[in-house]
């Protein structure tokens, strides 16, 4: 468990120093006729509510104290199931290739359809296109859309022509 008070005397009037030296008053520790079921102590500025004791505790109250420690039902709220929906695909890569970065810590890559990749292996869809601008300088570029029946994987490439800045 995590420690919130390490073990050592719990004072009743907390005091933190400001500057090494300095006076501090008193303390005033509680003790275990502080210490009873159905009360709140305070510790260091937060009220803990004592709900329940061990056998032993009860034991030791009732034997040399003379108090009967009761018992106190503290419910639980009830779990409340959250369903997490993944995030909205952002545009980089493939819907599957961003579902698996969420459901693992190293994404996996989605699996392929190897009949479909066997049998589209060789079949390539081309078309030639142009760019829908109305710009000057791109009135002569001329583009290669290729789309990969295999993968369904899209391709563009643009064709060189004379003075495009490509190396011929």
């Amino acid at each position: 468990y995590p420690t919130f008070w390490k073990k050592s005397p719990l004072r009743k009037n907390p005091h933190m120093n400001p500057v090494p030296a300095m006076l501090e008053p008193d303390p005033v520790l509680y003790k275990p006729e502080d210490l009873i079921v159905g009360e709140m102590i305070d510790v260091m500025g937060r009220n803990i509510f004592l709900y329940d004791c061990d056998a032993f505790t009860k034991e030791f109250y009732r034997q040399y104290m003379g108090i009967q420690q009761a018992s106190i039902a503290i419910e639980s709220p009830p779990l409340v199931h959250v369903k997490l929906r993944p995030p909205p695909h952002n545009g980089f890569g493939s819907e599957e290739d961003s579902l698996a970065s969420c459901l693992r810590l190293t994404p996996r890559p989605p699996r392929r359809d190897i009949k479909k990749l066997i049998m589209d292996a060789d079949k390539v869809m081309r078309f030639e296109a142009v760019m829908a601008n109305a710009s000057v300088d791109d009135v002569k570029r001329r583009f290669i859309a290729a789309i990969f029946l295999a993968d369904d994987t899209v391709g563009m490439w643009e064709l060189k022509y004379r003075n495009s800045g490509h190396s011929e």
